[in-house]
């Protein structure tokens, strides 16, 4: 059955994605949370709960909870054979091992130092098992690159000279996945919060770049009154842009000017130290219903054990994986969880390991966590291979961070699966991947 269409756009009535999850209503939206809301695409029919494609994204899609910015895809034919995305694994592969789930290209805002500001993008260099970005020179001086230290485990900004070290100008305090997804940076030396730094793709802050379209009045209303927009920084011309009725994007100039846009051109201008972009760097997130072939723990958890790298690949691509298929790597089990979890791998998927959301990347000494929630693994003795537990202790030479997957155990009564840690950049293991499955209310 072909879907319902208008101008290339989906009109019609699903309301289920295709992983069976409901479709909140578009008009009871967060609009500091949701950003794909109906004053900002008015003429893109976002109605009742009914699937829909405002953002021109693969496919019509929808938010599937009011609480949070999760979305999934709908089971709908597409309006048009093109599309949008672009698969991570279509652009040249980076060397075996290394950390290909970031984007490939960043903007980096740094309050202070303008020369350290500007565009990075991946370099084919790999420092310490994890990605290079460099900054496109416009001018001469010092190349600049965001890279990752192995020892002390951050994401440093400085000095191309100094990639893989323990030096730059600003390094973010969490240091887990990518460059973008944190949000403390600290000044090197002083350990200042450096509360203005930004570090996010290019699809949400774009440098010396303005963007031409219809703009809001001058006078904008917010929170109850006029106010003329001003912002000392493009972040907080950003959080403006995210507060005001219809705002779909803006332009900042260092001289202050705030400039709020409700309909975006493909056409832009190039001015130096301009910043355009989107009401929040926060995308949506993909999620999913608990799939027809998954196993569900007796709490309900929903896990598929994914053979999407029967070689074995490293923890880093395990999360894409998951993330691919609108899951996450397998989080935020407790003891009985994973004794059960450990029972069914022994029995039926015990030809190979499987990586989990387990690491030390809060670096607690002894202690593993999980990823997604602030809570650390079980060290129960029964768990662990040997019944060893906690990372060891990081010297110089190391890689860093440590992850958990499930690995073989030849016991007392033969074989079983059991907790283990490894490098995250080693190839041993394949994704175990959790999906949602609670109320979207």
């Amino acid at each position: 059955m072909g879907a319902i269409c208008s101008n290339g756009r989906y009109v019609g009535r699903t309301s289920i994605t295709q992983s069976g999850l409901r479709c909140v209503p578009w008009d009871r939206l967060n609009r500091t949370l949701h950003t794909v809301t109906p004053d900002r695409y008015p003429d893109e029919d976002l109605v009742e709960s009914y699937c829909r494609n405002p953002d021109s994204s693969e496919q019509a899609w929808c938010y599937t909870s009011l609480v949070s910015k999760t979305f999934d895809y709908c089971s709908v034919s597409a309006c048009n054979s093109s599309s949008s995305s672009k698969s991570a694994s279509s652009a040249t592969p980076p060397p075996p091992g290394t950390d290909w789930a970031c984007d490939e290209t960043l903007t980096v805002l740094h309050p202070v130092l303008e020369q350290a500001s500007g565009v990075f993008r991946a370099t084919r260099q790999w420092t310490n098992g994890r990605g290079v970005w460099q900054r496109q020179q416009s001018a001469p001086g010092p190349a600049v690159c965001l890279s990752w230290h192995a020892l002390y485990r951050h994401w440093w900004l400085g000095p191309c000279t100094h990639r893989g070290r323990n030096a730059g100008y600003a390094w973010l305090e969490e240091d887990g996945r990518c460059p973008n997804q944190g949000r403390v940076w600290r000044e090197a030396g002083s350990d200042l919060h450096l509360e203005q730094m930004i570090v996010g793709r290019s699809s949400c802050m774009q440098w010396s770049t303005v963007w031409r379209g219809e703009t809001l009045d001058s006078r904008v209303w917010h929170n109850g009154g006029l106010f003329a927009p001003k912002s000392f920084t493009p972040g907080e011309c950003q959080d403006l842009c995210l507060q005001s009725v219809g705002c779909v994007g803006f332009n900042w100039l260092p001289n202050m000017n705030c400039t709020l846009m409700t309909k975006l051109e493909p056409e832009q201008g190039k001015v130096k130290g301009a910043v355009s972009g989107h009401p929040s760097c926060k995308g949506k997130e993909r999620v999913a219903g608990c799939p027809s072939d998954a196993e569900r723990l007796s709490s309900g958890v929903c896990l598929v054990f994914l053979p999407s790298c029967p070689q074995g690949c490293s923890r880093w691509r395990a999360m894409e994986e998951c993330e691919l298929t609108g899951g996450f790597l397998a989080d935020s089990l407790g003891l009985r969880e994973l004794l059960e979890l450990l029972q069914l791998s022994s029995k039926k998927y015990n030809t190979s390991s499987w990586w989990t959301g387990g690491t030390d990347f809060k670096k607690e000494s002894g202690r593993f966590s999980w990823e997604r929630k602030d809570l650390t693994l079980s060290d129960a003795e029964e768990l662990w291979v040997n019944g060893t537990f906690g990372p060891s202790s990081t010297t110089e030479g190391e890689t860093g961070h440590q992850c958990v997957f499930i690995d073989h155990h030849q016991g007392e009564e033969g074989e079983e699966m059991r907790l283990d840690a490894a490098p995250c950049q080693e190839e041993l293991a394949q994704p175990l991947c959790q999906y949602q499955h609670t109320s979207p209310y």
